[in-house]
């Protein structure tokens, strides 16, 4: 009986500590740049369907609540095919890798060439447990009074980033930096 209790109390400890253990790993490849880890690590398709989803949210309604002449009319027919190349183009191992990479370089000689991409500090996690058996959430907070950055893990066979939530105003911006 003791032995039956141990090892089911052995496999709920590993189940807890999976997850923990895979958002360990995902960011150690992502500082290494590790295409080949970044690939097993995430689900890009779900990844890249959210991104797209949360962005093509924002330009509706950036482009709904006033009239922005041509630009407008552009954005409402154009905008989903041009979100999709974008989301596309930027979210995936390659392109994620290269942009550590570049980072370490600009830091290395002094400089941020890259504010969007902000060194996780352990002390700002606000969150970090199970939001239902098979999904795991991370929440970030960027600094100090800023919106907190979302990283949701879904188990698949093992646990992979299957979601990012960005903060509303980052979305905003990006749209409006793409509609101007």
């Amino acid at each position: 009986m003791k032995t039956r209790i141990a090892v089911v109390l052995l496999l709920v400890a590993a189940w807890v500590a999976w997850p923990y253990w895979s958002a360990y790993r995902l960011v150690e490849a992502i500082n290494e740049g590790d295409v080949q880890q970044l690939e097993q690590r995430v689900d890009w398709l779900e990844l890249r369907a959210g991104l797209h989803q949360n962005i093509a949210d924002e330009l509706v309604e950036a482009t709904a609540g006033e009239s922005r002449g041509i630009a407008g009319a552009l954005a409402a027919i154009a905008g989903p095919t041009l979100i999709d190349r974008m989301v596309t183009a930027l979210v995936n191992p390659t392109t994620l890798a290269m942009l550590v990479r570049q980072h370490a370089s600009s830091e290395a000689a002094g400089g941020r060439s890259l504010g969007s991409l902000p060194e996780i500090d352990r002390s700002k996690i606000r969150y970090a447990f199970f939001t239902g058996p098979l999904t795991f959430e991370i929440d970030v907070a960027a600094g100090e009074g800023e919106p907190e950055l979302g990283l949701v893990f879904r188990f698949q066979g093992s646990w992979r980033l299957s979601r990012l939530r960005l903060p509303e105003d980052e979305i905003r911006r990006l749209v409006e930096d793409r509609l101007n």
